[in-house]
């Protein structure tokens, strides 16, 4: 309204004059086309403002980091269906590039992955057609062949291939290309550029490596018609040296020049290969070639075989045509029609020493020299070679795929003009010869090439191929000579072929190399192509097929037949070859109709197949016979069958035999079907007709015995005996009956079975079990496992298809079970419901109960240990369990599972829980021990009052419920709810969520642990009572736990440990996630009266306290989040009051101390600081002989029990693993040690000939750095009041120092122990350390060993006479005692109570007996006494000091001497 008031004319002009009604248009009129002219210029500024946005927010789009990743996702959308196209980590955006991590684009065909490509260009000058990309840099190409054959449509000829841009610039490099293929192909560091200017294509490769050759290539291609091409290719050869060739070093070439454009495109291609000349020439390996073959003559005097001589000819002829090899060069000329089905045209090849492999490795090994030559045919030997070979008129001529689709491409408006004569498939006829030789021929699986010579003349007009006379190829002495033609419209053929004595060995060394000799033939007559077979080997009489010979022979291959199609008919062949005899009579296949008859008989060593058969779609019938008389001659015949061993499972072993009878009858598209119907067939083939008649099957097999074993595995190998096998009917309706004995390992298992079955409908099955007896022995156990079924169990079966759930059911019934131990187990069941739909949605229907369980079972599940063959277990009692469930899913998860005491009771075994003390004394020596616990076992009933288990279900609530309740072995009350998670109705992945909140409570008490000690380890006893108020919250992932845990009189003891803790008393608070150890506290046993007497031994009596132990401390531990093991840290405080931590007859020890425990973040830790009180240690003086442990006798019992041994440590550690709960405290870190130990000044150690005190501290420790490592012993050790009994003679330990400075095992050692009394200082000393002592004799002054050792042992100077004599008799006093240090004499001392019993003198006269004792620390009294009179003397020797002695004699003489005594040492 504003717009139209502004522009009104005033009021007095709106009249318009009276004179002048025809004048121009009104105003009105003008002014609304002003308006829709001004509507449409702001409409028009609105589209060229929002095409702004739209130009303007596309161009800023395509600046965003994301814009690359999202245009690959929009393109996949636009892809068609069979192909696919993914990208991960891709950044970038479409204006600058960017990166795609990895690429991947697939079709039916092949795949294509691109890995690490980097990308980018520039958009500057788009508009004027210009663009010009970054470097696009890819790591790795790979490119895999599906191996699926698509349909191959005609090739269309390029016209012209321009590009909608002006200018277009591509460098690119590639580290890797991989074609995926069988045989992989690999291309490295290609580099190269490409370039679009001027309507002209331009590629230039700088460098790329194929093939050992490195490669360079430029070509240049016009864009427009007619596509001139040049190009030139480059490459270095370097074929590296191989056990039969030298290295190959070569340059290569190759040139491209013609036109690219229309049918007629054709290209002239020139191709060189020159050898580098100052390469090495192979004659110094030329030269050494033949030395193995005579190396081995020499070393292998036996007659070589057959195959032997092969490759020793073989190496004979690579040597020769090494030694006249000259460099590879080849000279390649040929014209090439890309668009033509037949593309070669005239070409020419000069081939000099030219090795395939150095082209591409896959290739056969090859020395080639020849020529090749492809040239136009004359017209008069075309006619002349059809005239001699006729073959009747095509009745349509063959019209050429690319004629018609270059025509149609041209003409496709126009009416098509009446047909004329098609362009033939080449330009002009080809005249091809070819005459090669091969200095290298080889079997090809040694990868040569077996053919020595090749001579060939053929025609090729395009349609026909004339083989002329005189082809043929040489391999060895052999020749195969053809002739004839061959039409590729019709399949017209003439062939005629002719062998004569051919070597297959040359072709495969697997083969035997008898020569073979005969003809082929194929010719055309009357529509049909006849074709006749004749090979048979010169060996004069056929060889036997036997699985050990070496190689497999090739005797006879006859075939006679014809192919008319789509029908083949064979009327007889019979091969015998590789080992086997296969004869064939009256065999005929229709291709159309998919029928097939005749008769077939295969024989190898070890199994026969007989057949006869007639096979159709609609009706058939047929008999089959398998005998496997040998499985293991089979399967190594089979291994030898080149193409075979490489199927077969490594490791596979089979022994026995095997017979199996089939028969059958129907048409096998019902069988087909019926395997649709069943579920076991996706689709039927196109083309099966429906109807016909029902196929059945009726199939028997019977195994005496069959050894199977699939793995190198031992203990994999499976062995079945009297097994029979009977199948009859059809899918529809079948019977089948079983019968088997089989055994794996230790395991034996027999087995029989009935069940008849028959298919409803589409996936639907019922049927019944009538009969199901089973047998299984189990190691350990001898007796058997029996099952069996005791009424008839009816069943249907319904499989999943579409919207069809899986649905099952079964009738009532009842197993009994019988097993090892004593008692019948019965499980009896109601009719069963169950099924499964698409959504997971479950519906199940059961109930059931079981009934006498023995507890007793369990002993069955447990491997025997000899060491408690005599131990009761408690599964011994007659203690039977029944139980029942109930499980309903019609209204939610409802479900109820009991398990309770149905009889008997559980018979404990225990050595008693009141206290009484038992005193026992040891051999020999001083002490004894109280035990507390009665020596003579007993048996103690709990007389349960009630055993129960309950798991309930409801809806998403769970509860179990434990209680045990008894009048001897306690009470136990257990309650645990929670809650389940599932989606809809998928009650079988219902799961307790990490979330699900918890309740329960447990309360138990033990008034006698006693009664449980049959649990402990083997020779642990404990005694005492237990109670338990704990109640639990939180959810499963954080579960809290409140309560108390409470437990007096304990006692704790271990005879063979050494163990004896009593008067035990507990008191623990559980809080949240921590475990208060408020109190633990345990009395010492009583102790033993242990004590090494005498001045070297303890200097206190036996303790009659045990002493005490107290410990308190914390226990925490939290659940983590990612479900992992519980986060466990603990600190605990333990001290020690004169406890007596070792109570045996032969040894007691005492400590006092401070220990504390940790474990934080998996790292435990132990601080402490103990003081030995006492202790008395008795080591026994010797042992049995054994031998060391680096000393193994191999038997093959011994082998066997090590194998064993090996395979239970294995089973041990594995479910050691499984059964290993999931809060176990598994150090990740290792050990932290530092504890002080002081050995106080009463430890006395008497064993091995000495007797001695030792004194010292020690310093225990472990850095807990890398590697678990021992643990680390600093300090040093002394003896006090040593003494040291050895060769009948007490000596002093002078210097017993024992030093440690790392390992605990390899202390330093500073020991010299010397004879008192004497006038020299004489002993034996020892140094170096523990793990390389060095033991010497030692005597001050010095003088020589026999002096030394005489002074030892007589305490004189050999050269006082006699000495001899005395050595020898001390010397075999030594042997006698065993060499332990005690002598004879040393024992009769230390049983009257001396110290020594000696025998002196030089001769019969001046014999003596002395003994000795020592009466103080400083006071030994010596008497002797002349064996010829009665007269004695009395030696007194006094220690006032180290260095001042008095010496003493009373008797035939007195005297009285002060002896001081100067060391310089």
């Amino acid at each position: 309204m504003a717009d139209t008031n502004a522009i009104a004319p005033p009021a007095s002009a709106a009249q318009p004059p009276a004179s002048s009604p025809s004048g121009p248009q009104s105003p009105k009129k003008r002014s609304g086309l002003r308006r829709a002219a001004r509507y449409l210029l702001w409409l028009v500024i609105a589209l060229v403002v929002l095409l702004v946005a739209l130009i303007g927010g596309a161009w800023w789009w395509t600046g965003q980091n994301d814009s690359l990743a999202r245009t690959i996702t929009l393109a996949q959308r636009f892809l068609p269906a069979d192909m696919q196209l993914q990208a991960q980590d891709v950044s970038g955006s479409l204006r600058g590039g960017g990166s795609i991590g990895q690429l991947q684009w697939s079709n039916p065909a092949i795949s294509v992955q691109v890995e690490q490509a980097t990308i980018g260009w520039s958009l500057d000058k788009i508009l004027d057609r210009e663009l010009r990309l970054a470097p696009i840099h890819i790591v790795k190409v790979t490119i895999t062949p599906s191996g699926i054959e698509q349909p191959k449509e005609p090739t269309k000829p390029l016209e012209q291939l321009p590009l909608p841009l002006k200018l277009l610039e591509v460098p690119f490099a590639v580290d890797e290309i991989i074609w995926a293929a069988p045989q992989p192909i690999t291309v490295t560091n290609l580099k190269g550029h490409y370039l679009y200017a001027a309507d002209k294509h331009q590629l230039q490769i700088d460098q790329v490596e194929a093939f050992n050759a490195r490669l360079q290539a430029k070509a240049n291609v016009d864009a427009l018609a007619p596509m001139h091409i040049d190009a030139d290719l480059k490459a270095q050869l370097d074929q590296p040296a191989t056990e039969t060739l030298p290295a190959i070093l070569a340059d290569a070439g190759v040139q491209v020049s013609g036109s690219l454009s229309g049918l007629d495109a054709a290209l002239r291609v020139q191709a060189q290969v020159k050898p580098q000349f100052e390469a090495a020439a192979p004659k110094p390996a030329l030269a050494e070639a033949p030395a193995p073959t005579a190396a081995r003559k020499k070393t292998t005097p036996k007659t070589p075989s057959a195959q032997e001589k092969a490759a020793k000819a073989q190496a004979a002829r690579s040597a020769q045509a090494l030694a006249g090899a000259t460099p590879m060069q080849a000279n390649v000329e040929a014209t090439v029609y890309p668009w033509r089905p037949w593309p070669l045209g005239p070409a020419q090849a000069q081939l000099q020493s030219v090795n395939l492999a150095a082209f591409l490795p896959s290739l056969p090994t090859t020395l080639l020299n020849g020529e090749l030559a492809v040239s136009e045919a004359a017209p008069d030997l075309m006619r002349s070679t059809h005239a001699a070979h006729p073959a009747p008129a095509l009745l349509d001529t063959p019209v050429d795929p690319m004629a018609t689709s270059a025509a149609a491409t041209t003409a496709s408006d126009t009416p098509a003009p009446p047909p004329a004569e098609p362009p033939a498939l080449l330009p002009v006829p080809l005249d091809i010869q070819i005459q090669l030789s091969n200095a290298l021929p080889g079997p090809l699986n040694h990868q040569h090439l077996p053919v020595s010579a090749i001579q060939t003349h053929a025609l090729f007009d395009g349609q026909r191929v004339d083989v002329l006379e005189g082809s043929e190829v040489q391999l060895g002495s052999g020749r195969l000579s053809a002739q004839g033609h061959y039409r590729l419209a019709d399949h017209h053929a003439g062939i005629q072929a002719a062998l004569r004595a051919i070597n297959p060995a040359l072709v495969d060394t697997r083969i035997d190399s008898a020569p073979l000799s005969g003809t082929l033939s194929a010719e055309s007559q009357n529509e049909a192509l006849v074709f006749d077979a004749n090979i048979t080997s010169d060996r004069r009489t056929p060889a036997k097929a036997s699985a050990a010979s070496t190689t497999l022979p090739i005797d006879r291959v006859i075939a006679k037949g014809q192919w008319k199609a789509p029908e083949l008919q064979l009327q007889t062949a019979q091969i015998d070859a590789l080992g086997a005899h296969i004869s064939a009579k009256q065999v005929s296949a229709n291709i159309d109709q998919r029928s097939g008859a005749g008769e077939l008989s295969i024989q190898a060593p070890g199994a026969n197949i007989d057949a006869k058969a007639q096979a159709a779609p609609l009706r058939g019938q047929g008999n089959l016979a398998l005998r496997l008389s040998s499985a293991e001659q089979l399967l190594q015949w089979l291994r030898k069958v080149p193409g075979m061993a490489q199927t077969l499972p490594e490791g596979l072993l089979a022994q026995g035999s095997l017979d199996a009878k089939l028969r059958f009858s129907g048409g096998y598209g019902d069988a087909l079907r019926q395997l649709q119907q069943a579920g076991l067939l996706a689709k039927l083939p196109e083309g099966i007709p429906s109807g016909g008649q029902p196929f059945a099957l009726d199939a028997k097999i019977t195994t005496p015995q069959l050894s199977v074993r699939t793995r190198a595995d031992a203990a994999d190998l499976w062995q079945l005996r009297d097994t029979e096998l009977a199948l009859v009917g059809n899918l529809k309706k079948v019977q089948l009956d079983l019968r088997a004995q089989a055994q794996h390992g230790e395991q034996q298992m027999a087995a029989q079975l009935s069940l008849a079955a028959n298919s409803t409908a589409a996936k639907q099955w019922s049927g019944a079990l009538s009969k199901l007896q089973a047998r299984a022995t189990l190691p350990p156990n001898k007796e058997p496992w029996q099952v069996q079924l005791q009424q008839p169990l009816d069943f249907k079966l319904q499989l999943p298809a579409g919207n069809q759930p899986l649905r099952a059911s079964t009738g009532s019934s009842q197993l009994q079970l019988t097993g090892p131990q004593p008692g019948t187990v019965t499980l009896q069941w109601n009719p069963l419901q169950f099924s499964q739909g698409a959504d997971k949605a479950v519906q199940l229907q059961s109930t059931g109960s079981l009934q006498g369980l023995p507890v007793r079972w369990i002993r069955a599940f447990q491997k025997p240990d000899p060491s408690q063959a005599q131990k009761h277990s408690p599964f011994d009692s007659d203690l039977v369990v029944q139980g029942r469930w109930d499980v309903n899913t019609q209204n939610g998860l409802n479900a109820k599972l009991e398990i309770e005491r149905a009889s008997g009771d559980l018979q404990l075994h225990t050595q008693g829980s009141a206290p009484k003390n038992v005193t026992f004394h040891s051999s020999g020596k001083e002490g004894a021990v109280a035990k507390a616990f009665s020596a003579e076992g007993q048996t103690i009933t709990a007389r349960i009052r009630t055993a129960k288990v309950e798991l309930t279900v409801q809806d998403r609530q769970v509860r179990s419920r434990v209680q045990w309740d008894s009048v001897n072995a306690g009470q136990l009350t257990a309650e645990v709810q929670t809650a389940l998670q599932y989606e809809g109705k998928d009650y079988l992945g219902a799961t307790v969520a990490p979330d699900a909140p918890l309740t329960g409570k447990v309360q138990a008490q033990m008034p006698d642990l006693g009664i449980w000690a049959s649990f402990a380890p083997p020779g642990w006893r404990v005694a005492g009572s237990l109670a338990a108020d704990v109640q639990l919250a939180g959810n499963l992932q954080d579960p809290r736990w409140s309560g108390t845990i409470t437990a007096d009189k304990m006692h704790i003891q271990s005879q063979l440990d050494g163990v004896d803790l009593r008067n035990g008393s507990l008191r623990a608070q559980l809080n949240g996630n921590t475990l208060e150890l408020q109190s633990l506290h345990f009395d010492g046993g009583e102790g033993s009266r242990a004590r090494i007497a005498g001045y070297s031994g303890n200097l206190t009596a036996a303790p009659t306290s045990g002493g005490t132990l107290d410990a308190t401390g914390t226990i925490n531990w939290t659940m983590p989040q990612n479900g992992a093991a519980p986060d466990i840290r603990m600190d605990i405080r333990t001290q020690a009051k004169a406890l007596q931590v070792l109570v045996r007859a032969d040894r007691q020890v005492s400590i006092s101390g401070q220990v504390r425990s940790q474990l934080q973040q998996g790292q435990i830790s132990i601080t402490g600081d103990l003081q030995v009180d006492r202790a008395s240690i008795m080591l026994a003086d010797a042992s049995s002989p054994k031998l060391g442990s680096d000393v193994v006798v191999s038997t093959k019992a011994s082998r066997a029990a090590a194998a064993e041994k090996a395979k239970e440590e294995a089973a041990k550690a594995a479910q050691a693993k499984l059964d290993a709960p999931a809060g176990q405290v598994t150090p990740a870190k290792p050990l932290i040690l530092n504890v002080k130990l002081d050995l106080g000044r009463d430890f006395a150690l008497q064993g091995y000939g000495i007797t001695t005190r030792l004194t010292g501290a020690l310093n225990v420790q472990s850095s807990g750095g890398a590697g678990m490592g021992m643990p680390r012993i600093t300090g040093v050790i002394s003896t006090e009041e040593g003494r040291y009994r050895a060769w009948g003679q007490v000596l002093n330990v002078e210097t017993g120092l024992i030093r440690f400075n790392g390992p605990y095992n390899n202390p330093s050692l500073d020991i010299l122990a010397l004879r008192p009394n004497i006038a020299v200082k004489a002993g034996v000393q020892v140094t170096g350390s523990a793990q390389a002592p060095r033991v010497s004799l030692y005597s001050n002054p010095e003088m020589p060993d026999a002096e030394k050792i005489s002074w030892v042992v007589m305490g004189r100077d050999p050269g006082q006479g006699g000495a001899s004599s005395a050595l020898i008799q001390q010397a075999a006093l030594a042997l006698l005692s065993g060499g332990s240090g005690e002598s004879v004499t040393g024992n009769i001392a230390k049983s009257l109570g001396f110290d020594e019993i000696g025998i002196g003198g030089t001769d019969r006269d001046s014999a003596s007996l002395s003994v000795g004792k020592r009466l103080s620390q400083d006071l030994y009294v010596t008497y002797e006494a002349g064996l010829a009179g009665t007269l004695g003397a009395l030696y007194i020797f006094y220690d006032f000091t180290r260095n001042l002695q008095l010496r003493g004699s009373a008797g035939t003489t007195s005297a009285l001497d002060l002896i001081y005594t100067l060391r310089y040492d």
